[in-house]
């Protein structure tokens, strides 16, 4: 074989893998074209670079309203926890000779078990109300049975 031909073979060998290489090439690009395109937002003209910017830019904003929220929610948590939401009321006959149950003890306690006992004493001719303090279940001086009673069935399970 002359020496021409190999090296023409050589050559056309060369060309045809450059040639495959430069397609191959082509493909990849138009296929990371695509991915860029489908990448970025329809609505802009924005780079990758600016998209994925701003999508950390809204990312580290929800963090933030989540943390104001957070906060939010256990300033929530403490307000409810102090509010008189723990309520009972018991009825009774005062005096034997009245009917109707018409005098009556409330206890109103928050969470942690203070709040107010009212007393109310319904006589033939008057009504007698008191008030009592009560903290941690407990009320100050003597109770009767129905005050117990009221403060036993309003206290918070725990």
């Amino acid at each position: 074989m002359p020496q021409t031909t190999v090296v023409e073979i050589v050559l056309a060998v060369v060309t045809v893998l450059a040639l495959s290489l430069a397609l191959l090439a082509h493909l990849r690009l138009r296929r990371l074209t695509r991915d860029l395109l489908l990448a970025r937002s329809s609505d802009s003209e924005q780079s990758i670079v600016e998209s994925v910017a701003s999508q950390v830019r809204q990312v580290q904003a929800l963090g933030q309203e989540l943390e104001q929220m957070q906060q939010s929610l256990a300033t929530v948590r403490r307000d409810v926890a102090a509010a008189l939401r723990h309520v009972s009321v018991v009825r009774f006959d005062a005096f034997g000779d009245m009917g109707g149950r018409l005098s009556f003890s409330a206890a109103l306690l928050d969470d942690n078990g203070d709040g107010i006992l009212l007393t109310t004493i319904h006589g033939h001719t008057e009504s007698r109300m008191y008030v009592k303090s009560v903290s941690h279940r407990k009320a100050e001086g003597r109770l009767s049975a129905e005050e117990l009673e009221a403060i036993n069935t309003a206290s918070p399970i725990g």
